[in-house]
């Protein structure tokens, strides 16, 4: 134990020994050693250093000598030559509380100097860069020029040695005038080691550093609160070993580690790793400008980075890298859109083993985003950037009221609802997307879309509601099933709407582009149309359509606007089938032969109801057939009610209505059906009349019966044919044939009265011909036939006309005399009978003249038990006739006559009167003017006594005879010579002389009128 203890006091003893030699050592040299440290520094710096107290120390660092520094300043040099620098001579760059160096002990006895460590405690540097790029501590990497004079001295290289440097409390304040950057470096504690020796650096540091006030030109980098720094690096023989770098900044966290080896290429083996990064705190630093040109109003986040970098880099290499990124509870708001939440990613990308645009890739894993009801996810793949393969599925719920604030109100009011997008598509991207891509991305695209109560409200006028339905794209084939929707304007509901179709060739060729839709359909509560569409060349389509339809008028009524269709009903039942070919260039003109000539139609119609603005447009309660297939139009059992009046087709047929009346083409028209008419009133038809303009003209040519058959015949004429005057002329080159037969149920003309009308009609484009026209009125029976030629500008009409039974006072009465169309000599006040007539007549007309001397007729007239009541011309005779005291009332059994019309002149032959004041026999003749000439013969017995009741019970059993039987007749003449009416006893000169006019004129009519021979069928049964 005394041994032990002897030998620690020994030591003990030895080591207090050494700390007094070394410290008697230490002050003996202490201002050799300060003076040499001191040279050797400024010398090495070229700059001028003021130390405010320099020590040596032998015991603080044994075996290592040490020089204390306290109160170093460091004063740039300046710059010669500039007078406008920034960096001023003798401004102080660095001030520094203590420095401690400690260097080997032994060489620095023999005047060497090597730094084995340095220690600095508490510091202030000024780093500054000029507008030139000149800085205050570039001359501290000048070497400094060897001092020959002073050789024995200071000989010392600087190789130095470094073995440890310990930098405390160190604040540097950094300003780059020329590049315009300003930061604080604050140094808590570092550690570095280095060593430099022919020209090969070997050092390490570790420590802790702060980066405060930073600032790079426009950017935001001044918005940088703090930035801590750990690290610890060594440098070995051009290998860089990052054992740790850690950088903590606002709102990010950086972890890098790894070695590079330098030399003309990097060979890197490194990976950073980036954690909790908030977005929001980044996105300071994004400029206001760019901000506002992409309208990004807010982002945030946390983003995670985890990626790696192997193997070399150069100017023209990269390592291979490695990357993953997350973010998770994002959000992204801009101005025009939706803010997007909850955003999350994960996407890898890579260059690959090769470390070229072929191997590198981005891998989108997911890609999730939600606005306030609506989200979105996508994954997606890119690969291979010099030929670039893509595959991307995407989901995409939107509930479209999210988004309706940011469309314009121009576009869209407001939309509510959920739509539903899934989309596949993978391939390859051309290099030039040119429009072929879009065919490249319809054959590897495959679609979803779902809608479910949908509702868009495109203007006050139009608006969608309960929209649903899903719609499919895969190769080419679109499918849309189970579509619904309301149309609460118009009050229809679409309860199924669904259709298949395959498209073909590309979208980059029309011409060669298809669609061959195999099935469509359209139900609503009470409508339904389906069928079938193919379409090809869609720049000149070429189309098959088959469609079917059943359409309720009245759920249909709210489509059409009130100034079209005030109200409608019914139901209307179609099938139609239609091709052609459509150019776009001159579709107007083709429509036409589209419509009529190219497509089929079936249609019936169902208790059709359509009340227009235009009363004249109406028509109620429509049922029957029409069938429309190659140019001919086929009618079956059409009724319904027109203008208040009922209207039938029992069959119909239109041949060539297209070809003719539309295209005008050299064709022959050709119409044959049966028609029936209900209860008519002449008001239904009059706006329909065409009325002359001539109206004076209108009634001379309406004086008599036949006239007016003949005015009507050529307006009738005019009407058919289409003909306008002047310079707007059109040319018919079509004929035509139209025939049948119509039935009329009655037609009134203001208190005129005809029922159980019927009649047989053939028209032609010179030939007018109306057969059997009977009719029911006036208490009798009558029955017309009409032929009418055209020749240029010449008509001739032929008239057979009988009547049996009619009452002559009700036609008066009920034409109002015909007081329209001249002034009457005889009214229903003078006349009364039952007549019955057969009537043949021949008209010719030139141009808008009838011609009088070429007017025809004949025709044996009989009135039955009437009377004449004071009728001028035969009160005239009254003084000329003893024993007739009033003939203001002759009522007569029988009248009967052979009238004839002959040169514009109505003649009546010989004529019974068989009356109850007398028997007379008339002769005469009526000109077309006011001249007139009546000749009576009267029997004197009933002149002076009366008729006997012997003669009137023989004519009451035996007929009309008025034999003289014994009695002597006296002759009576009123006749009217321009406009002058005169009336006397008449003489047999005159009566003989008005006969033979008569029969010569009959005999001449004869001769050039058979009315007989005159041909009136129709060809209709």
């Amino acid at each position: 134990m005394k041994k032990v203890f002897k030998i620690f006091t020994i030591v003990v003893a030895g080591l207090l020994t050494l700390v007094i030699l070394l410290s008697v050592v230490a002050k003996i040299k202490e201002n050799e050693i300060a003076d040499i440290a001191l040279k050797k520094i400024s010398k090495s710096i070229n700059a001028s250093l003021f130390i405010e107290d320099i020590s040596f120390n032998l015991i603080r660092r044994f075996p290592l000598a040490t020089v204390e520094l306290e109160g170093v300043l460091l004063s740039s040099p300046g710059i010669m030559g500039m007078s406008d620098t920034l960096i001023s001579d003798d401004e102080t760059i660095a001030q520094i509380n203590t420095v401690y160096v400690s260097v080997k002990t032994i060489p620095l006895f023999k005047g060497k100097f090597e730094i084995m460590k340095v220690e600095i405690k508490g510091a202030e540097i000024e780093y500054i860069v000029d507008r030139y790029g000149v800085s205050n501590l570039d001359f501290l990497t000048k070497v400094p020029e060897k001092d020959t004079a002073d050789h024995d001295t200071v000989s010392i290289g600087l190789n130095l040695f470094l073995k440890e440097l310990l930098l405390k409390d160190i604040h540097c304040d950094y300003y780059d005038s020329l590049k315009l950057i300003n930061a604080q470096l604050k140094i808590s504690k570092a550690e570095v080691t280095g060593k430099i020796k022919d020209n090969y650096l070997f050092g390490s540091i570790e420590g802790e550093l702060k980066l405060n006030n930073c600032g790079y030109k426009d950017t935001k980098l001044n918005l940088m609160k703090e930035t801590e720094i750990e690290l610890n690096i060594t440098y070995k023989e051009d290998t860089v070993d990052i054992r740790e770098l850690t950088i903590l900044t606002d709102g990010a966290h950086f972890d890098i580690t790894g070695s590079a080896i330098l030399g003309d290429t990097i060979e890197t083996d490194i990976r950073i790793q980036g954690t909790k990064m908030n977005v929001d705190e980044l996105a300071k630093y994004i400029p206001q400008k760019t901000l506002n040109k992409i309208g990004l109003k807010k982002i945030s986040g946390v983003l995670n980075l985890d990626a790696t970098a192997k193997g070399p880099f150069s100017d023209s290499l990269l390592p291979e890298i490695d990357a993953d990124i997350t973010i998770n509870n994002g959000l992204v708001k801009y101005a025009d859109y939706p803010a997007l939440r909850n955003i999350s990613l994960n996407v890898h990308g890579t260059n690959g083993k090769e470390k070229n645009n072929k191997t590198t890739s981005i891998i989108v894993r997911k890609f999730h985003a939600e606005t306030e009801r609506s989200n979105l996810d996508i994954s997606a793949s890119i690969r291979n950037l010099d030929r670039i393969q893509y595959n991307i599925t995407s989901d995409i719920n939107i509930n479209l009221g999210d988004f309706t604030e940011f469309i314009p109100d121009t576009v869209l009011l407001e939309a509510k609802g959920r739509l539903r997008a899934i989309f596949k598509s993978k391939g390859i991207i051309p290099d030039c997307l040119g429009r072929d891509f879009t065919d490249y991305l319809l054959d590897r695209s495959q679609l979803d879309l779902t809608l479910n109560n949908v509702f868009i409200e495109l203007d006050s006028t139009l608006t969608f509601n309960s929209i649903s339905g899903q719609i499919t794209y895969d190769l080419h084939n679109i499918i849309a099933r189970d579509f619904q929707l309301i149309l609460p304007k118009y009050k229809m509901n679409v309860n199924n709407m669904s259709f298949d179709a395959q498209l073909s060739g590309k979208i980059s060729e029309p011409a060669e582009m298809g669609i061959d839709m195999k099935s469509y359909q359209i139900k609503t509560d009470s409508c339904a149309v389906y069928g079938s569409l193919n379409m090809k060349n869609l720049k000149i389509p070429e189309y098959s359509l088959m469609s079917n339809m059943k359409i309720n008028l009245g759920e249909i009524h709210g489509i059409l606007p009130d100034a079209l269709v005030k109200e409608m009903s019914g139901e209307i039942t179609a099938r139609i089938t239609s091709g052609g070919k459509l150019n776009p260039d001159s579709i107007a003109d083709q429509v036409n032969d589209l419509v009529f000539k190219n497509s089929t139609y079936d249609i019936d119609f169902s208790k059709i109801s359509i009340e227009m603005p235009d009363t004249l447009m109406s028509v109620m309660d429509l049922t029957g057939n029409v069938n429309i297939e190659q140019d001919t139009v086929k009618i079956t059992n059409l009724k319904g009610v027109y203008n208040g009046a009922d209207f039938g087709i029992d069959s119909a047929i239109i041949v060539n209505l297209y070809n003719s009346v539309i295209q005008n083409q050299a064709s022959r028209l050709y119409v044959e059906g049966r028609f029936n008419l209900g209860d008519l009133d002449y008001s239904m038809i009059a706006p329909f009349i065409k009325k002359d303009k001539d109206a004076d003209k209108v009634k001379t040519l309406m004086e008599n019966t036949e006239t007016l058959l003949a005015a009507a015949s050529a307006r009738a004429a005019d009407t058919v044919i289409t003909t306008k005057k002047d310079n707007d002329t059109v040319t018919k080159n079509y004929t035509f044939s139209i025939k049948g037969k119509l039935r009329v149920k009655s037609f009134t003309y203001n208190k005129a009265v005809a029922d159980n009308i019927s009649a047989l009609f053939n028209l032609r484009d010179s030939l007018y011909l109306v057969d059997q026209f009977k009719f029911n009125g006036f208490k009798g029976k009558h029955n017309t036939s009409l032929k009418y030629s055209i020749k240029d500008d010449e008509r001739t009409l032929w008239v057979k006309n009988k009547v049996e039974g009619m009452d002559v006072n009700q036609l008066l009465r009920d034409f109002d005399n015909f007081s329209e169309y001249y002034k009457p000599e005889i009214t229903y006040e003078n006349v009364t009978g039952i007549l019955s007539s057969e009537v043949h007549s021949q008209i010719l007309i030139k141009g808008d003249s009838l011609i009088r001397n070429k007017m025809y007729v004949k025709g044996d007239v009989k009135l039955e038990k009437g009377g004449i009541y004071n009728y001028p011309p035969l009160k005239e005779m009254e003084p000329y006739l003893p024993g007739i005291d009033n003939l203001n009332k002759l009522e007569f059994k029988t009248i009967n006559s052979n009238i004839f019309v002959f040169q514009d002149a109505i003649y009546v032959p010989t004529t019974l009167v068989v009356s109850n004041k007398l028997d007379a026999q008339a002769l005469g003749m009526q000109g077309f003017g006011e001249d007139y000439s009546y000749h009576f013969m009267v029997f004197l017995s009933d002149l002076l006594t009366g008729k006997s009741d012997r003669i009137t019970k023989k004519q009451d059993k035996g007929g009309d005879d008025i034999a003289d039987d014994g009695r002597k007749g006296t002759r009576v003449r009123s006749y009217s010579e321009k406009g002058k009416r005169r009336s006397g006893l008449d003489s047999e000169k005159n009566w003989k002389e008005m006969e033979r006019k008569v029969k010569a004129s009959e005999a001449l009519l004869n001769l050039r009128f058979h009315p007989h021979i005159v041909n009136y069928n129709t060809g209709v049964e």
